[in-house]
């Protein structure tokens, strides 16, 4: 009895959690795409970009957000190739799987010009 009561005495797990447990909560995850809008699977080819995506740059698996991606590529260079600057709020996962994705789709065109090369399931905003 005396480790129950303890036990009981502290919550392991957020109450939004046990709300995300019931069908048709808000904080369900959507079946198609991830909670940071990428697409699970996609429908044109085999690729999707890698998890974790920092928020925002993709939304309803099929929403590309070019400012915010633009913003990530300054802040990632900022906070991971600047010495002394401000640590980052995107996580190690999140920097790790954008990186990913710039090394993965990033193109060098004559002239020095540098491009983005779009997943074929995704649409600018």
């Amino acid at each position: 009895m005396f480790w129950k009561k303890h036990y009981d005495a502290i919550i392991l797990i957020k109450p939004e959690a046990k709300e995300a447990n019931k069908k048709g909560s808000f904080l369900n995850h959507k079946r198609v795409y991830c909670s940071n809008g990428v697409n699970q699977v996609s429908k044109a080819s085999d690729e999707v970009p890698p998890w974790p995506q920092p928020q925002g740059i993709f939304t309803t698996g099929k929403m590309f957000h070019p400012q915010v991606f633009y913003i990530t590529v300054q802040d990632i260079y900022k906070w991971y190739c600047i010495p002394g600057t401000e640590p980052s709020p995107i996580t190690t996962m999140e920097a790790v799987a954008f990186t990913k994705l710039l090394a993965s789709q990033i193109r060098m065109f004559e002239g020095g010009a540098i491009g983005f090369c779009l997943f074929t399931d995704y649409n600018l905003i």
